[in-house]
């Protein structure tokens, strides 16, 4: 896709998100308003100099003027109703709780979903993939999924395999489990229209397909022929002479020839136009894709969803496989903006114009559906889709689409993410990392894995020539493998962040302004690099912010860091409230700051995959609060698959909490009886009194190899999921 174009690409949430700020001292608040139309919309949104000021809308309303000053939008729908509904909420966190309430909650992710993923166009056999899984593991970098596009496929038909290339499918996926890895294959929506091919002709018995109005082509009855029109073509010629010698008696009445008429207009038949006929049936609608001429499931009717789920029952081969939902929009090569045409007909007699916006989450549900059902019941999916709508969140995550190796297209990530995360209600959300087209230089490949281990489902897609680490410099190699054994590391917080995402609806990426509406620099920035710093940083959580680095060749960035919070860096350093507008910055790695206040997990042994991690031992990290001396943090456990541990409450949430003198850690909420030893606690910032005391208590054996932090290892009982307490200066409460 283009940047920074108006035209459409893959998916749409409608809902419009405003920050206020009534006056200087007033703290700000938040409204939503969801334009909850299918068919194809446009919108405009235009912000006038003075956007939001009182004095700007009481000055506009006294002047008589139509249009004060401000924030203007319009949405137009091609067809449908209007369907809008207004979020009132005060701040975005009860906005996307009402959100969630009209919509439903998304699902918890299976663990290794939020690992290392790697696809390309196309990993071409079995060897090659055994080669990928084997490299990653020489070279010491996780990952958990293979991914296969479409040529793994007979001939582009999906559910089928190309057996000269993977001829054991079954065993292929057996072997990558027992190595901690899932695999991901391609199931788009076009079906190859060939008799022979098992999918589209049960589709045709079954009736399945969405179909097109039979149309004949007849005369404009109001096409009227003008009175000025001349449709004799030739006249008598008046100018022509009777040849000497002409004998009427003998050679008849003679009669002047025939010329051209010069007013002659032409053959005149009214104009054609199209008819539907209603005396035939519609007919199946085809167009072109992949496969060539292909058919498409009508996925609006309900019973067309239970077929297609059907084919991901296990059946020998297709078994322990996950899916990839590609060209969902439908995409069309031969259709209008590559797409269907808009008077297709669906069930129901509905037009495609009514629910082009929604067509590509009804095929996402069905896939869904069927791995729900059939080929892992009771067990959570893991479904990706390019195509998305109002919903799409309960069904899996969506990625951006085919973007391009090149740094605009690296900076308009976050800023697409954090709005599908902090707005929409999306936030199991991704990228193709590194870019789909083209091949990126050696710093940009870096960048761009760095900002992704930190921020989103790493999903590194291409199309380009051969482009996995190791394919770099040995120093690039290492600089993508620190990006993502970090990852690995702090998959806890992750983790505990999907979690609740899925109890409550929290989203996972932030900006500044989501917990910081008490400072209007987060929304309303004032610095000459506003919009830099606005777009390129970000809060996982509440407690991780990153900020990307998206530029060539610089040594530091911008950061913002929002009043009333304290922030450490990843050298234990206190950063100072406001903007640094020069913070250094180098290739090994991009500015990840931890809130002073929080509790961070993290797992640190290495690991090849999330599956190797499962039992591995925790690690606590607390940055303390320097005004309150304490800090608080949350993790989430459980079995990693079972589709129903919330709902059956079979999982256990707990609290971690530092109170200056002592380490508290409760479970609140689960009865799944999971647990975690905890290895070892790192405490930042401890004031010098406090971090002596500790040192000097001989019951916990802390030490201190960094000037800012004090380590406790093994502390006896310490386990998530049993309440356990820590005195850490019992002499001085003696």
């Amino acid at each position: 896709y283009e940047m920074d174009s108006q035209a459409a690409i893959y998916g749409s949430i409608p809902i419009l998100t405003a920050v206020q700020k009534f006056g200087p001292k007033a703290a700000a608040v938040t409204s939503s308003m969801l334009w909850l139309n299918p068919s194809e919309t446009y919108v405009s949104l235009g912000k006038r100099k003075d956007a939001g000021t009182w004095s700007s809308v009481i000055g506009g309303l006294i002047s008589g003027e139509s249009e004060p000053e401000g924030l203007q939008t319009w949405f137009v729908s091609e067809s449908g109703i209007i369907d809008m509904l207004l979020f009132p909420q005060r701040s975005p966190a009860k906005i996307l709780k009402s959100y969630h309430q009209l919509t439903g909650l998304a699902p918890l992710p299976p663990l290794f979903s939020i690992g290392k993923h790697q696809c390309r166009w196309n990993y071409k056999d079995e060897a090659d993939v055994r080669e990928l899984v084997a490299n990653f593991d020489k070279y010491n970098i996780p990952v958990d999924v293979v991914w296969l596009d479409i040529e793994h496929t007979d001939h582009k038909k999906y559910h089928t395999w190309n057996e000269q290339y993977f001829p054991d499918p079954k065993r292929m996926v057996t072997d990558l489990k027992a190595g901690g890895r899932e695999m991901v294959t391609i199931v788009d929506p076009h079906i190859k229209k060939d008799s022979a091919y098992f999918v589209y002709s049960e589709g045709l018995e079954k009736d399945v397909f969405v179909k097109k109005r039979v149309y004949d082509m007849v005369d404009d009855p109001s096409d009227v022929k003008p009175d000025t029109w001349n449709d004799t073509e030739t006249i008598l010629d008046t100018d022509a002479v009777k040849p000497e010698g002409w004998s009427d008696e003998e050679d008849g009445e003679w009669t002047p020839p025939t010329k051209p008429n010069p007013d002659y207009s032409g053959y005149w038949s009214p104009r054609k136009i199209s008819e539907l006929n209603k005396d035939k049936p519609n007919e199946v609608y085809d167009g072109h894709c992949w496969p060539g001429t292909s058919v498409y499931p009508d996925f609006t009717n309900p019973t067309v969803r239970d077929w297609w789920a059907m084919y991901f029952k296990p059946d020998g081969r297709n078994e322990d496989f996950y899916t990839w939902n590609d060209m969902n929009e439908p995409s069309v090569f031969n259709g209008p903006e590559v797409s269907m045409d808009r008077d297709l007909v669906h069930d129901g007699d509905v037009e495609h114009r009514d629910i082009h916006n929604i067509y590509g989450q009804y095929f996402h549900r069905a896939t869904f559906e069927g791995h729900l059902n059939h080929r892992r019941p009771g067990k959570r999916p893991f479904v990706l889709t390019r195509s998305f709508y109002v919903g799409s969140h309960m069904y899996g995550p969506m990625w951006t689409g085919d973007n391009e190796a090149s740094w605009p297209h690296l900076k308009a990530v976050l800023p697409m993410l954090v709005t599908l995360s902090a707005t929409a209600g999306y936030s199991f959300v991704g990228a193709d990392v590194g870019g789909f087209f083209n091949h990126p230089g050696e710093e940009l490949f870096t960048r761009w894995h760095q900002l992704a281990a930190a921020t989103n489902p790493s999903h590194a897609h291409i199309e380009t020539p051969r482009r996995e680490p190791w394919e770099y410099s040995e120093v690039a190699r290492n600089r993508v493998k620190h990006a993502v054994q970090r990852r690995y590391q702090m998959l806890p917080l992750w983790y505990t962040l999907f979690a609740r995402y899925s109890l409550y609806g929290e989203p996972i990426i932030r900006p500044l302004w989501f917990d910081h509406l008490n400072d209007s620099e987060t929304f309303a920035c004032t610095a000459a690099n506003c919009d830099e710093i606005l777009d390129q940083q970000v809060i996982i959580g509440r407690d991780v912010m990153v900020r990307g680095v998206v530029d060539s060749e610089i040594e530091k960035v911008a950061v913002y860091f929002p009043e009333g919070s304290k922030w450490y860096d990843d050298k234990d350093e206190l950063m100072s409230t406001g903007l640094n507008e020069d913070m250094k910055v180098t290739m090994d790695d991009i500015p990840v700051f931890y809130r002073a206040g929080s509790i961070i997990p993290l797992k640190l042994r290495q690991r090849p995959s999330t599956k190797a991690m499962v039992n591995d031992p925790l690690t606590l990290e607390i940055f303390v609060d320097p005004q309150t001396n304490s800090a608080e943090g949350q993790i989430y456990l459980d079995d990693g698959d079972s589709f129903d541990s919330i709902d059956r409450n079979v999982f256990t949430l707990s609290t971690m909490k530092f109170d200056g003198s002592s380490i508290i850690i409760f479970k609140v909420a689960g009865n799944g009886g999971f647990t975690a030893a905890i290895e070892r606690i790192d405490i930042i910032g401890l004031p010098r009194s406090l971090r002596r005391a500790i040192l000097a208590n001989p019951e916990i054996s802390a030490t201190s190899t960094l000037p800012n932090r004090v380590t406790i290892k093994r502390p006896a009982g310490a386990v998530i999921g049993h309440d356990w307490f820590l005195d850490l200066t019992p002499q001085q409460n003696s």
